[in-house]
């Protein structure tokens, strides 16, 4: 068992197999950087689970003399996601034996394309996770318990995974837990909330976020900074219940802007952000004191997240052209998101 705290049965998994599972992104309103061993975060961080941008994952799986595993990313050899995939799989094999005598073939695919802004890693794993719960034969009675087994297997693999396996928003990291947690009191005006993903910058980003995240180790601010978000959690967790955007886009933006301070003050420092994307949010904040309900925020990288009610649709299509007319988006890319229900068994 991964989870000490709940008790999860485990039924007798079949010697063949398959399923298909699709988990969505998310994006952070607050963010975790920096981690614990092992591959927990640092401080509470929450986010809302995204619909379009999502990830399915088609498995078979059956009893073999020659166990392992073949991975393909829309039907092709992705060997470095392959590795990590492998290595997680490994990991798990020592809750569940059960894993070290299949022959197990995933095929991973997306609705966006990479380097998008967009959390691919988050998408693919809880999917994955769910592939997994099926193939040891996990279940349980209560599905809060067993949600949070799949969340924890999740987190293992990525641990902003651990967040995508639940409608709406979801938090992790609350109380040292190892899984994530669903968001129960939300505003409705926060349950089909949009999210206009601008891509600046197709290209790879010079740090990964495992650079990042081993940079808040030496930090000269990493004690504040685990202050400050655990309590904008609570602060926004709060708000989520209500509808008040102006002082949602104020903490989700100074968040946002937080996170890419502590890159330009670690050692050694990066700047992720590109002039364009100081140009898109002068634009955003130039809008909302004109009375536009709408707000950025950023993941680690330079690509904008439009957060926005959906009364207010219409005026970010307008302002989504207007960036697009203006040169400011890579190849005039974007992503037409929007706040959903979570993973489906999708076969």
């Amino acid at each position: 068992m991964i989870l000490a705290q709940v008790t999860v049965s485990k039924m007798t998994s079949s010697i063949k197999g398959n399923t298909s599972w699709s988990a969505p992104s998310n994006i952070a309103l607050v963010k975790y950087w920096g981690k614990r061993p092992v591959q927990l975060p640092g401080n509470a961080s929450l986010s809302l689970t995204l619909e379009k941008s999502r990830t399915r994952v088609d498995a078979t799986w059956f009893e073999s003399a020659t166990p392992g595993l073949n991975f393909t990313f829309e039907n092709k050899e992705m060997p470095s996601f392959g590795a990590k995939v492998e290595k997680w799989l490994s990991s798990l094999a020592l809750t569940y034996p059960r894993l070290k005598e299949l022959q197990i073939t995933l095929n991973s695919s997306n609705t966006f394309p990479h380097s998008a802004g967009i959390a691919s890693s988050a998408s693919s794993m809880a999917a994955m996770a769910f592939v997994v719960s099926e193939i040891v034969g996990l279940k349980s009675d209560d599905e809060t318990a067993w949600l949070q087994e799949v969340s924890s297997i999740a987190r293992l693999g990525s641990g902003s995974a651990a967040r995508s396996l639940f409608p709406h928003a979801a938090t992790w990291g609350q109380e040292s837990q190892q899984w994530g947690s669903g968001v129960k009191n939300m505003h409705d005006v926060y349950r089909t909330f949009g999210d206009a993903i601008l891509v600046v910058d197709s290209g790879q980003k010079s740090v990964s976020s495992s650079q990042g995240h081993a940079l808040m180790d030496s930090h000269p601010f990493k004690e504040l900074r685990y202050q400050n978000a655990n309590k904008r959690v609570v602060d926004l967790l709060a708000l989520l219940q209500h509808d008040n955007f102006e002082v949602f886009a104020q903490l989700v933006e100074l968040e946002a802007l937080e996170l890419h301070a502590l890159m330009m003050t670690s050692n050694p420092s990066f700047i992720l952000m590109k002039p364009k994307t100081l140009e898109l949010i002068e634009r955003v904040r130039t809008a909302r004191a004109q009375g536009h309900e709408v707000c950025f925020t950023l993941d680690a990288g330079p690509n904008l997240h439009l957060l926005y009610p959906q009364r207010g649709r219409e005026f970010v299509l307008a302002f989504v052209a207007k960036a697009k007319a203006d040169g400011l988006l890579d190849n005039g890319q974007w992503i037409d998101d929007h706040v959903g229900a979570g993973p489906r068994k999708e076969a």
